[in-house]
């Protein structure tokens, strides 16, 4: 899914765009406190900026090839 990056995504958005699903989703925002932060636009609808998901996934991917000593990871 190409988005860009000043697009606001809601979270199936967010779900589709990093191939998962929502409950997927909903886990790893649980469990991982480096995931960037929802905001609300109005009562019950949360959105976030396409750009903050690109970087935290950027980082992510930084993180595995430095814990893998820089070896390539495979890419669906």
């Amino acid at each position: 899914m190409e988005t860009n990056d000043d697009m606001l995504l809601r979270k199936q958005g967010v779900a589709d765009m990093l191939g998962f699903s929502r409950h997927t989703l909903g886990r790893i925002i649980k469990r991982d406190p480096t995931f960037p932060v929802f905001f609300e636009i109005s009562p019950g609808i949360t959105m976030i900026r396409a750009r903050e998901i690109r970087i935290w996934l950027a980082r992510k991917e930084l993180e595995a090839r430095e814990k893998s000593g820089g070896a390539h990871i495979e890419q669906n």
